[in-house]
């Protein structure tokens, strides 16, 4: 069993703050003053926990211009390849979908661009290094997302 939450800002941030501490600071070596910017504090972060409140994936979204940002999508060791990145990305867009503006946007590691493209984002531009790994700018219009049903038949 899971729980999805949002919060605002720093708002209940500390949760997060630790998964996002595991998975980048620890993990990918990103330095702190790069992975927690002040972008956190205008974002709504998302965060799904476990049964027992311990938070197991996570992500943020923001207003970035004329579009909507997201991003720092993360999921604790335990809980990969359970497809919470998916959850999280999923409920993610569907926020940024509601909302004013114009593309929704992500700048994730090159290597995980097919994870966003296969909900219809595009490359933008030449990948770029920024917070230790090559990284590219990726869009897709809101009318745009592809909302693939992953559902099988048993």
């Amino acid at each position: 069993m899971f729980k999805a939450s949002w919060s605002f800002g720093r708002e209940n941030f500390e949760s997060v703050r630790a998964l996002r501490s595991a998975c980048f600071v620890e993990e990918q070596g990103i330095a702190p003053n790069e992975e927690f910017d002040v972008c956190d504090g205008i974002s709504a972060h998302l965060f799904v926990e476990d049964g027992s409140g311990e938070s197991i994936a996570a992500g943020r979204i923001f207003p970035d211009g004329e579009s909507t940002r997201i991003g720092r999508i993360c999921v604790a060791p335990p809980y990969r390849g359970e497809r919470y990145d998916d959850l999280v990305l999923r409920l993610l867009l569907y926020k940024a979908e509601g909302l004013a503006g114009g593309n929704i946007v992500a700048c994730p590691r090159s290597e995980e661009a097919p994870f966003y493209e296969r909900f219809g984002f595009r490359r933008e531009g030449a990948p770029y290094f920024e917070r230790n790994a090559l990284r590219v700018r990726l869009s897709v219009p809101r009318d745009g997302i592809v909302w693939r049903s992953e559902c099988k038949e048993p």
